[in-house]
């Protein structure tokens, strides 16, 4: 986990998993993001601050060939 606080600012923090990459966090004003990865290590979904959930698809050469979000 890593914190960050500047002086006369809020802290932000972020949460990391095991390989390093970043998979929760809390920005300066106090809102929630996740991430979640797939088996090859791409993204597969974030929950932005505001709830909103992308969902991310990827073909074989690794580029995303889907980006819906609810």
């Amino acid at each position: 986990m890593a914190n960050y606080h500047a002086p006369g600012t809020t802290s932000a923090t972020t949460r990391y998993d095991e390989r390093g990459r970043p998979i929760s966090g809390i920005d300066p004003h106090g809102h929630a993001w996740s991430v979640t990865y797939n088996d090859n290590g791409q993204v597969a979904t974030y929950t932005n601050p505001r709830g909103m959930v992308y969902d991310y698809g990827y073909h074989l050469r690794s580029a995303i060939t889907r980006d819906d979000f609810s």
